[in-house]
């Protein structure tokens, strides 16, 4: 819901990265299998390679039918938690190359990992190189004597924790700038409120929940201020603009279990599921009133709304939003300044 073009080129990029992950784990697994296979590593050094190159060629054939938070979580614990370790014991931990692939593992984490997921294999992983680390100090393989273990393992864990740190900056930037689009895409810049294209998006949202269960029931309401053009023409367009700014917080407020948004102009429109129709009626007459009795702006405009309001039960196989937005129009045709109500 509200996703923007730049959500979407997000996920399609970082599709991309774990398509390539996968394809590039692959090889690996099938190169690094051989190799043991046919050099005389029997045993863990086949079998590890051939367990990942399995998992892997699975995921990939189910690539399009599977969750990619799934694909994510089974390699993952393949790479972190039964490749990293067994290639960091048999082949000399530091002063192996492993130290380099963590660093990968580490990145693809951050890149292609969200939410709970993200923040558990990082430091799930995490626990794991300290682990591993530990061993190597502990119990040092055949070293470099012009590098001991004490100094290389601490410049790895210094290099380790700033990749973790800039990366992790990076990607909450990243994601932040995602989420201000994403809202600046879906809010009304002037009341704060849903704007017309979200609403459009959520008006067919909610018609689609109810078809999937039509015991449910929705209603909507279109609120309209009467005779706005007067506001602009006695007090200018820029009060009017600080009239529908107040009155986006009093709609925000008053509508906060729901979901409202401006449709237009000085048209808005609000959303009820699950509401009772006689409670819906009381929540939009009680704001009548209470925009009727209250000044806005510091020049003390008053204003007052037209609503009309119709629950998708009352009239099944028609077009809601028309039928309340008839309503509407009826009551400004008659008083103004009251809500009219679809009654089957």
């Amino acid at each position: 819901m509200g996703w923007t073009n730049n959500d979407n080129k997000y996920l399609q990029v970082k599709n991309k990265i774990l398509l390539a992950a996968l394809c590039i784990g692959l090889v690996a697994t099938l190169v690094g299998g051989v190799y043991n296979a046919t050099h005389g590593y029997t045993g863990w050094p086949v079998v590890i390679h051939v367990v990942g190159f399995v998992l892997l060629a699975l995921l990939l054939v189910l690539y399009k039918k599977i969750s990619k938070t799934v694909i994510c979580a089974l390699a993952f614990a393949y790479y972190c938690f039964a490749y990293t370790p067994f290639a960091w014991l048999s082949l000399g931990g530091l002063y192996s190359s492993v130290p380099y692939v963590v660093y990968v593992f580490f990145m693809l984490t951050f890149v292609l990992l969200d939410g709970k997921l993200g923040r558990f294999f990082t430091i799930a992983y995490t626990m794991v190189i300290l682990v591993l680390v530990g061993f190597n100090l502990a119990a040092p393989p055949v070293q470099n004597q012009l590098t001991p273990i004490f100094p290389l393992s601490f410049s790895y864990l210094v290099m380790l924790g700033v990749l973790v740190l800039v990366t992790g900056m990076y990607k909450r930037q990243f994601t932040a700038l995602i989420y201000q689009n994403r809202q600046d895409s879906i809010t009304d810049a002037l009341t704060g409120l849903h704007n017309h294209r979200h609403l459009t998006e959520l008006l067919k949202e909610v018609e689609q929940w109810q078809k999937e269960s039509p015991e449910r029931d929705y209603a909507i309401a279109v609120i309209d201020l009467d005779d706005f053009k007067q506001v602009n023409d006695q007090h200018g367009h820029s009060a009017g603009d600080d009239v529908l700014r107040e009155l986006g917080g009093v709609l925000a407020e008053t509508f906060r279990a729901h979901t409202v948004g401006r449709y237009g102009g000085d048209e808005f429109v609000v959303i009820f599921k699950d509401t009772p129709s006689e409670v819906c009626v009381q929540i939009c007459e009680a704001l009548r009133k209470q925009v009727s009795s209250r000044l806005f702006t510091e020049q003390g405009i008053h204003i007052s709304l037209s609503i009309g309001l119709c629950s998708r039960s009352q009239i099944e196989g028609q077009d809601i939003f028309i039928e309340a937005d008839m309503l509407l129009y009826k009551a400004k045709e008659q008083n103004k300044n009251q809500v009219l109500f679809h009654k089957t």
